[in-house]
C-alpha cells in the first residue's frame, strides 16, 4: 500500500510539473491562444468580461475593449450623446474582432449618420434566442429609436434550433408560440452557475486550456464546414435541404421566424412603432464571389446560396417587418473591383474583412436616414 501510494504521489507531482512546464511555455511561445473574453451570464447565458482589453489571435488580429456592460464596444451612458440611439444585435459578424472597433459596421454607419449613436450588442456565437434575451435585459435600458437584426443565414438557424430544448448549459429554453415564442427559464440551471464560473477562471488563468479550446472548437467548425469536403451542415440549413440530410430543417426555420416575430413585437412595444426593428442579412462568402457561387453550385446541386435571404425576405415583408439584404451591394462591390469581401487568406471564407464592413456599412446607412426622422 505504501509503495502504491508513493508511486502515485510521485505520478501526480510529475504531472504537475509537467503542466507547469507546459504552462511556462505556452505563454512565451510567438502565437498566443484566444483571449479569455467570455463570461457566464444567468440572464442571457454569456457576455464579455468587462474593461478586458487586447489583441483578437483568430483568423485577423483586431485591438478590442471590453466596455463595462460587457460587450465590445466604446462606454455607454444611459443619456443618449446624440440625437437618435440605434442598437445593433448580432452574432461574431457584428462584434468584429477580426478587425479594429473603427472598421466595424457598426462604427462606419455612426460615422456617416452624425446625428446618431450606434451601439454594438454582438457577440460571438449568438442567435435570436440570445438576441432577443440581450434586448430585453441590455438593449431596453438604453431606450434605442431603432434595433437592427443582423441575420446571419450561415447558422443562426441551427443556432436557435439548439435553445429548443433544456440544457444546464444555458439559461431557457424556447418554443413557438401563437406570437412569437415562449421562453421558459431551465430548471435547476442556477446549480450549474459555479461549474461555468470555474471553467471560465481557469480559462482565464490558464493559457494552455485556452489553446486546447481553441483546438477544439477549430475541429469541431472544421466538422462543421464540411471535414474533407463535405457539405457544411450551416450550409445544408442556409442553402436549402434538398436531400433531406438536415433534420428537423421546417422546425428550426420555423423557430427562427417566430424568434425574429417576437424580437418585432417587443421592440414594436417599446418603442411605439411598428418599423423600428430593422432586419438586416448579412453573407456567406459563396454569395458574393460569382465564380465561387457558380463553382459551389456545379459542385453541390440543389443548393441554392441566396435560399435565407430569399426566405427571410418574403417572412418579413408578409409580416410587415422592414428588411435589407446587403448582397446585391456586396455582389456589385466585388465584380466592380475584384475584391473578396469575407475573410483575409485570399479564399474569400470567414468573417467580414475592411471591405466587407465598409460595404454593409453604406447599405445599411442608406437604409437608416430613409427610416430614421
Amino acid at each position: 500500500m505504501k509503495r502504491a501510494l508513493m508511486r502515485a504521489l510521485t505520478a501526480g507531482i510529475a504531472t504537475l510539473v509537467a503542466l507547469l512546464v507546459t504552462e511556462g511555455i505556452s505563454r512565451i511561445v510567438p502565437w498566443p491562444p484566444a483571449p479569455p473574453i467570455k463570461i457566464y451570464d444567468s440572464k442571457t447565458g454569456y457576455r464579455h468580461r468587462p474593461g478586458l482589453s487586447g489583441t483578437w489571435t483568430v483568423e485577423n488580429p483586431g485591438r478590442f475593449t471590453i466596455n463595462s456592460y460587457g460587450f465590445r464596444d466604446v462606454e455607454w451612458t444611459p443619456a443618449r450623446q446624440k440625437k437618435f440611439r440605434v442598437a445593433v444585435l448580432g452574432d461574431s459578424f457584428a462584434e468584429a474582432l477580426e478587425v479594429d472597433l473603427d472598421q466595424s459596421f457598426p462604427k462606419l454607419i455612426e460615422k456617416q449618420l452624425q446625428d446618431t449613436e450606434v451601439m454594438n450588442f454582438g457577440l460571438q456565437g449568438h442567435g435570436q434566442v440570445e438576441e432577443l434575451l440581450t434586448y430585453r435585459c441590455y438593449v431596453r435600458p438604453f431606450k434605442p429609436d431603432l434595433v437592427i437584426l443582423a441575420f446571419f443565414p450561415g447558422n443562426d438557424p441551427i443556432d436557435n434550433w439548439s435553445r429548443h430544448e433544456p440544457s444546464l448549459r444555458f439559461p431557457v429554453f424556447v418554443a413557438p408560440s401563437l406570437t412569437g415564442v415562449e421562453v421558459t427559464p431551465v430548471p435547476g440551471v442556477e446549480r450549474m452557475e459555479w461549474k461555468h464560473r470555474l471553467i471560465q477562471s481557469v480559462l482565464y488563468h490558464c493559457s494552455l486550456m485556452r489553446r486546447v479550446q481553441t483546438a477544439r472548437t477549430a475541429i469541431f467548425q472544421w466538422w462543421d464546414m464540411g471535414g474533407f469536403n463535405q457539405v457544411a451542415l450551416w450550409d445544408q440549413a442556409a442553402f436549402n435541404n434538398p436531400a433531406g440530410d438536415v433534420k428537423d430543417f421546417d422546425a428550426m426555420w420555423q423557430l427562427t421566424e417566430k424568434l425574429v416575430l417576437q424580437l418585432h413585437g417587443d421592440v414594436s412595444a417599446d418603442i411605439g412603432c411598428t418599423n423600428r426593428l430593422l432586419v438586416v442579412c448579412l453573407t456567406v462568402g459563396v454569395q458574393d464571389q460569382r465564380a465561387q457561387r457558380e463553382q459551389f453550385m456545379k459542385q453541390h446541386p440543389g443548393f441554392d446560396p441566396g435560399y435565407a435571404e430569399a426566405r427571410m425576405r418574403v417572412f418579413c415583408e408578409s409580416n410587415s417587418i422592414p428588411f435589407l439584404a446587403i448582397s446585391p451591394d456586396m455582389i456589385r462591390f466585388n465584380e466592380s473591383t475584384g475584391k473578396l469581401l469575407h475573410g483575409f487568406d485570399g479564399k474569400g471564407e470567414g468573417h467580414f474583412n475592411a471591405d466587407g464592413h465598409r460595404v454593409a456599412a453604406n447599405a445599411i446607412a442608406r437604409r437608416l436616414k430613409a427610416m430614421l426622422p
